[in-house]
């Protein structure tokens, strides 16, 4: 994911130069060239907007809309835009992308600060903020929205920054990626070592899913989910048959923020995997 800090350089130029103590100080840049407007999370191929998976309608920023004002005197004019939600938009990147396809995020499951607007004199950015409540999601589809720009008042619009894909996402506390350690023993092969990343995604309040043992490259997936007490319950997920797991108590440390796991499936011959899964 690319992540960019925006400085408005043309501005920053100009106001250096109004600094000057001599009349005779001029910005040679001042009034050249056009003003823009940009969505700034245009830049990335798709930015992630995260809510924490608990009740209640949360906020969080969608995105900043931008001007690059070629001179002190276009930054204080008002500018008014005008944005919309863009479902073509969304529908070009899942074909360009098919592996991180999206649904579109129902109009009725959130809000937006308003998508049309004036920035006023001397104003040369806007965020627009996201409303929902997490838990009204269903967290076995992947959302998405996409933003465009519409209008501005005459401003041009930077090239590839008129339009931007949201992945909308909610997470709980034990969503993340994580490095795991153990132990895979099979009934005739013996045993071999666990050591590998994993990526655990929130699938509800306080479960998330992913790959069981080191076999997740074949279809074999767990749910983990995490009780009052720290105790864990472990379901199968993906192709996984049903889970043995009661060879130990299974629990998750919150200091360390570790899986400690023993489980096994195909009870004619077990294949028995004991392993630690810790946050990265």
């Amino acid at each position: 994911m690319k992540i960019f800090k925006y400085i408005p350089l043309m501005l920053l130029g100009g106001a250096l130069s109004f600094l000057g103590c001599e009349d005779e100080v001029v910005n040679p840049i001042e009034g050249k060239g056009d003003n823009f407007v940009r969505i700034a999370e245009g830049a990335n191929d798709v930015t992630i907007v995260g809510f924490s998976a608990t009740p209640g309608e949360k906020t969080a920023r969608l995105l900043d809309l931008l001007r690059d004002a070629n001179s002190e005197s276009s930054l204080q004019s008002t500018v008014g835009v005008k944005l919309k939600v863009d479902k073509a938009v969304l529908d070009a990147f899942n074909a360009a992308h098919p592996a991180d396809a999206m649904v579109e995020l129902p109009a009725s499951l959130y809000t937006t600060d308003p998508l049309e607007f004036t920035l006023g004199a001397g104003e040369f950015a806007r965020g627009v903020n996201i409303k929902l409540d997490p838990t009204k999601l269903d967290l076995t589809k992947k959302y998405g929205i996409a933003v465009s720009l519409v209008d501005a008042s005459g401003h041009k619009v930077r090239d590839g920054l008129g339009s931007a894909v949201f992945n909308i996402v909610a997470k709980n506390d034990w969503d993340g990626r994580y490095q795991a350690t153990g132990v895979f023993s099979h009934p005739t092969a013996g045993d071999r070592a666990i050591d590998r990343v994993k990526d655990f995604v929130t699938v509800g309040p306080r479960a998330v899913r992913g790959e069981l043992g080191d076999l997740g490259g074949s279809g074999y997936f767990m749910v983990l989910t995490v009780n009052a007490d720290n105790s864990v319950t472990i379901d199968p997920s993906g192709v996984t048959p049903g889970l043995k797991t009661d060879y130990q108590p299974n629990y998750y440390d919150p200091a360390t923020k570790t899986f400690f796991l023993k489980y096994s499936y195909n009870t004619a011959a077990p294949r028995i995997v004991t392993e630690q899964i810790k946050l990265k």
